[in-house]
């Protein structure tokens, strides 16, 4: 009996430490951001690090950001550091908006970030989740490492999350992807040619409203393509050939993509994964 009694609070002494030791700050803003352009052709640029971004369009003409920022460390030196030199900026230029995280740890250069350098042994750790309202008319290009949700922008969008995509009631062209997540795409109406989507490890379901007339070229090591459109017939493989130089000598390598014709065909789609399959509904 006393053994366990000893054990117990041992134990209970390390539960205390770990819990004293353990700093966390959490903080809420908001900010605006206007467009200033005066050829009304206007882009949001939101390039996260850490953190989930959701993005939601609406008849207003002011950008608004809420930002949930949290830092995490072991000493409160080190809190204070991580509040510190990690800041949300929000630059106003003409027709653009750029949106980024400035730390030291990052490389900025100027629209996008340059060499990213963390880990879990770092002094501190953070996060900044982002709830955006934009004018739906923008173009976005919106990317985190986290998720990623944009909803009703008529604009082109490209957008990029490391841990899953959602892409909701959109009207334009997209460039999309996901790392480790699915990517779902749905449409307020056709798909624009042009689109791609890819995922590594996730599937791909992309929803339009009706039948659309596209060229699907689709790629994919373990996955297949889906879809409930009855108007679809198989096209021969394209082949791709790439040519690089060894030992001054050239070598070609040819690869197959597979090719769907939907309806009478004419817009190209890409899809391409790693590890998932591939899906083109209709909206029920």
């Amino acid at each position: 009996m006393k053994t366990t009694l000893l054990n117990t609070f041992a134990l209970l002494l390390v539960l205390l430490a770990t819990t004293a030791t353990a700093q966390t700050h959490q903080e809420t803003f908001r900010r605006t951001a206007r467009f200033t352009g005066a050829d009304g052709k206007n882009t949001l640029r939101l390039h996260n690090l850490k953190g989930d971004v959701t993005v939601e369009a609406y008849a207003g003409d002011v950008i608004e950001f809420e930002v949930d920022k949290t830092v995490s460390a072991d000493t409160r030196e080190r809190l204070e550091q991580g509040r510190r030199e990690n800041e949300l900026r929000i630059e106003e230029r003409g027709g653009m908006v750029v949106v980024y995280v400035a730390s030291p740890r990052f490389e900025w250069r100027g629209n996008e970030y340059g060499q990213v350098n963390f880990n879990d042994d770092d002094e501190y750790q953070f996060a900044f989740n982002l709830r955006v309202r934009v004018p739906a008319g923008v173009d976005a290009d919106v990317s985190s490492i986290g998720k990623v949700s944009i909803t009703g922008l008529r604009g082109a969008v490209k957008a990029r999350g490391h841990h899953g995509l959602t892409l909701a009631g959109i009207a334009g062209p997209a460039v999309a992807s996901a790392h480790h997540g699915d990517l779902e795409v749905s449409y307020a109406g056709p798909i624009p040619t042009g689109s791609a989507f890819r995922t590594h490890h996730g599937d791909i379901r992309v929803t339009v409203p009706a039948q659309p007339d596209a060229d699907v070229v689709f790629d994919s090591y373990h996955g297949e393509f889906f879809t409930d459109f009855p108007d679809v017939e198989v096209q021969p493989a394209r082949v791709r050939k790439t040519v690089s130089k060894d030992d001054n000598r050239k070598t070609y390598q040819l690869a197959e993509q597979k090719t769907v014709r939907i309806g009478k065909g004419g817009n190209a789609i890409s899809f391409k994964s790693h590890h998932g399959s591939f899906y083109l509904l209709g909206k029920k």
